[in-house]
């Protein structure tokens, strides 16, 4: 749940530039950190009555270490509420709704050429946190340059863990965008996972800082998605937003 989102003001996309070249890398330091709001809105039927359900949270990432293989990000997540309907629920397990603390703090390490997660460094998770669907949003860097209008693939492999079957992403950049403050490369993105019965999906927009390639925003629909067991597979409208 750690992975939801919303709308900041965009601008026109620019034409792209024939032939120019992007190469997207991780380029953050030690000390880099952000800001993020995030919700989701997920339709359900409940009793037979269509409702939807809305998460929203402030997401804070640091930077603590980088190494020439690897970065460790501190992330914390708080300010979350949660809504059936216009209804407002409590997050600490009551009415029926998930016992979700009112802060977590995670470490976590990435693969420093990719800038995919590698494992988690903080021990006895809280209710809340999912490789699986965070994976469903994120960015693999191409390794390589790619011009404007361009694509790649990412093949991520099976995680038996964390329970994430074989996937696979594809990426296009679209051209640039501001949004807000930030002038961004926009990409599109797909994610599809490609075993079980019910596999997890995304279909989204990616927008990074030309400055450092880091996520300004990300706006996209989860496919099959549980967020939590005791919900059945549903479709949710994602946003994150750097603020």
């Amino acid at each position: 749940m750690l992975t939801t989102l919303l709308i900041a003001p965009l601008a026109l996309v620019t034409a792209p530039i024939q032939d120019e070249s992007v190469e997207l890398k991780f380029q953050s330091k030690v000390g880099d950190s952000q800001i993020y709001q995030m919700t989701s809105v997920t339709p359900m039927d409940m009793g037979g009555q269509s409702m939807e359900i809305t998460f929203s949270a402030r997401l804070t990432s640091k930077v603590l270490e980088v190494t020439e293989e690897t970065y460790t990000v501190e992330a914390t997540t708080d300010n979350m509420t949660l809504k059936i309907g216009d209804q407002p629920m409590p997050m600490g397990g009551g009415g029926g709704a998930p016992d979700v603390p009112e802060k977590t703090v995670v470490k976590r390490q990435f693969d420093a050429k990719t800038g995919l997660w590698v494992k988690d460094l903080t021990e006895n998770l809280a209710m809340g946190s999912s490789p699986r669907i965070e994976q469903l949003s994120a960015f693999a860097y191409p390794g390589k340059a790619i011009k404007v209008g361009g694509e790649w693939f990412h093949d991520f492999p099976a995680n038996k863990k964390e329970e994430i079957p074989v996937a696979k992403a594809k990426f296009t950049i679209v051209g640039s965008e501001m949004v807000g403050k930030w002038d961004c490369w926009k990409i599109s993105h797909v994610y599809s996972e490609m075993e079980g019965n019910i596999p997890f999906g995304a279909i989204g927009t990616i927008w990074l800082d030309k400055k450092d390639h880091s996520m300004v925003k990300y706006v996209g629909e989860y496919q099959n998605v549980k967020f939590v067991d005791m919900m059945p597979p549903a479709n949710s409208k994602v946003t994150l937003t750097r603020i």
